[in-house]
């Protein structure tokens, strides 16, 4: 909601296999939108993401649209490969900081989420797209 006080248009992209788990949950807050990632890169000029352990990210990190996503407390023991990958993810995302609360529910600063999403858009850093995603030839 505060998304929407903040004037911004949202998408919510359900994952395919959480399609009922979030019925009723979003339509007052969102746009819903079902099926393949791919098909919402023309509607989004910016992507959030409440995980970078997905299938999605890989896809939107190869695109040339700002990302923000929540790095978790929990997150740190399994941090990337690498300082260096983390390192060079930053210089791709906007990370803000998130834990959960006594229910178990994600919390977060959302006025340091507002500030990641009002940032004016950077050229990419494909960085980490060619140093972790792409192989290299040997020559």
């Amino acid at each position: 909601n505060n998304l929407k006080k903040a004037g911004y248009d949202v998408i919510y992209k359900v994952h395919p296999d959480r399609t009922r788990e979030v019925d009723g949950i979003f339509e007052e807050k969102a746009e819903i939108r079902k099926g393949y990632v791919e098909d919402c890169l023309d509607r989004a000029d910016a992507f959030l993401f409440g995980s970078i352990r997905t299938s999605a990210f890989a896809t939107i990190l190869c695109t040339n649209k700002p990302i923000i996503a929540l790095r978790m407390e929990s997150d740190e023991p399994f941090k990337p490969s690498s300082e260096k990958a983390m390192e060079c993810l930053k210089k791709r995302c906007r990370f803000v900081n998130a834990g959960f609360d006594e229910r178990n529910r994600i919390i977060f600063d959302e006025s340091e989420l507002i500030r990641a999403l009002s940032r004016k858009p950077e050229p990419p850093n494909n960085e980490f797209i060619e140093t972790y995603m792409f192989l290299k030839r040997a020559k």
